[in-house]
């Protein structure tokens, strides 16, 4: 099993954004579900609207906003990330 996957954009998950400082409200079209996300969840969320990623390719992407948190530490908060945005259905493993 791949610990790292990589993950996209789920398609059948357009969504509408309202964002105000670091945090974004988003509307899943799909589902009808709004969700609020903080500024990590954003930027993940942005940084995979460009190319699909992995949680290693993500943290060495954002890295430069979170100077201050240990690369280790900071994978594991985009996997949980990564997890939150899969379990509301914004975004899906890449099966290629």
């Amino acid at each position: 099993m791949n610990t790292d996957p990589l993950w996209k954009i789920s398609a059948s998950s357009p969504i509408e954004w309202a964002s105000w400082g670091d945090n974004a409200v988003v509307y899943n079209i799909g589902s009808g579900d709004t969700h609020l996300l903080e500024a990590t969840t954003v930027e993940v969320y942005l940084a995979l609207e460009q190319t699909p990623s992995t949680a290693t390719q993500l943290s060495q992407e954002i890295k430069p906003l979170f100077e201050d948190i240990e690369t280790h530490a900071l994978i594991q908060h985009i996997q949980n990330v990564l997890w939150h945005l899969d379990d509301i259905g914004l975004i899906e493993p890449d099966t290629l």
